[in-house]
């Protein structure tokens, strides 16, 4: 049986290195970020496909059997000094459901 590609797709808006070494550091087959245009380009590996959007204020990464939504950005202030709310969910229904409004979105914002 062929292993599944672990996948993690990240649609935040706002980055700092904090958030870049924490991509850069996943383990992940598939990576796909949607975030505002900046330099955040130069700085993740090579393989990771990015798309940008300056109107983005989403918040949501999605894994293989994970969901995270909520206000957070991937900054260190974001993460380690505000108060930030989220929604964690573990199951596999959740993802497959984010992942076509994920699609949905980017179909939308093409047209």
């Amino acid at each position: 049986m062929k292993r599944q590609k672990r996948r993690l797709w990240v649609m935040v808006p706002f980055w700092d290195s904090v958030g870049v070494a924490m991509i850069n550091a996943c383990k992940a087959e598939d990576i796909r970020i949607i975030c505002r245009p900046g330099e955040i380009k130069k700085y993740l590996r090579r393989e990771v496909l990015m798309r940008f959007n300056n109107d983005l204020h989403t918040k949501m990464i999605i894994g293989d059997s994970a969901t995270l939504m909520g206000s957070f950005n991937m900054t260190y202030q974001s993460m380690f000094d505000n108060l930030e709310q989220a929604t964690f969910s573990r199951s596999n229904q959740y993802p497959e459901h984010f992942l076509t409004e994920w699609e949905r979105l980017k179909e939308i914002k093409e047209a």
